[in-house]
């Protein structure tokens, strides 16, 4: 049985940063899959999903250099066996990146809370939480209740109601809609917490904006109907996008563990184009 060892900086967190899909391998193929936050001896191949280039060790350096390294576009690329898991980052640099490699995961969670209540994620790296606060500003006649995964954010006004779940489960069970702001510093190759979204049917807001690359957001937006401002007139049903229809368990099971972890896929097979 062939092993792969995910490894991530820690495999304690709120559920994203490569942590979520990778504990989703890990649940769904116990005989291929384990977690780490080192590079293991133990398996066929380490899989390095930090996507920054910070990852040494001393121990098995033939296995890091034949590991596979999961790399954010900006960051220098020591090792030969690059990959990403955007399409539009991969197709942007092309030059970067040896391959494209989606790592999706299944999760549902179809549990809505009784009123409108708004999600969003921050993360000090987006740069985003201050149009997410202006975006409540402007549309504080119809927002009551927010909530917020990750860091909080002292500077929403007080007529809010905010809670901070701390888990994924429970910040999902409680938002109707998720907001996300395009960043104009920082490259996600893919949003975990929109794909999650989207597989949980939650109502999707994107805050576009001017900038001179494609990231995540775009390609899962190629994939959805989604809003540009709140409107609770207009409800988008994204059960059958091409996210949901794709098929992981072959993509994985049979064709990604097969081929030592190198398969690359047809865009064409999840990308509506």
């Amino acid at each position: 049985m062939i092993k792969y060892n995910l490894v991530v900086i820690s495999t304690r967190n709120n559920g994203q940063k490569g942590v979520a899909s990778s504990r989703y391998l890990k649940h769904k193929y116990p005989d291929n899959i384990i977690i780490s936050s080192s590079i293991s001896n133990e398996c066929d191949r380490n899989i390095i999903r930090t996507q920054i280039d910070s990852f040494y060790t001393k121990r098995y350096v033939d296995k890091l250099i034949n590991a596979i390294h999961f790399y954010r576009p900006n960051i220098k690329m020591t090792f030969k066996n690059t990959a990403t898991n955007g399409f539009s980052v991969f197709k942007q640099y092309y030059n970067k990146y040896r391959f494209y490699i989606p790592m999706m995961q299944e999760y549902i969670n179809y549990k809505y809370p009784e009123e409108v209540a708004i999600g969003y994620y921050n993360t000090t790296y987006r740069n985003t939480k201050y149009r997410f606060v202006s975006f409540l500003n402007e549309n504080s006649k119809l927002i009551k209740n927010v909530c917020i995964l990750g860091d909080r954010i002292d500077s929403i006004a007080n007529e809010f109601n905010i809670i901070y779940p701390q888990s994924r489960d429970n910040f999902f069970s409680s938002i109707t809609h998720l907001v996300v702001p395009m960043s104009t510093t920082f490259i996600d190759p893919w949003p975990t917490v929109m794909e999650e979204a989207v597989r949980c049917n939650k109502q999707i807001i994107v805050l576009p904006v001017s900038r001179n690359w494609q990231d995540g957001i775009d390609d899962i937006c190629t994939c959805i109907k989604y809003h540009t401002k709140l409107d609770l007139d207009v409800y988008y049903d994204n059960t059958n996008c091409s996210i949901n229809r794709f098929d992981l368990d072959r993509y994985y099971n049979m064709l990604l563990f097969e081929n030592n972890f190198e398969y690359n896929i047809d865009v064409e097979q999840i990308y509506d184009i």
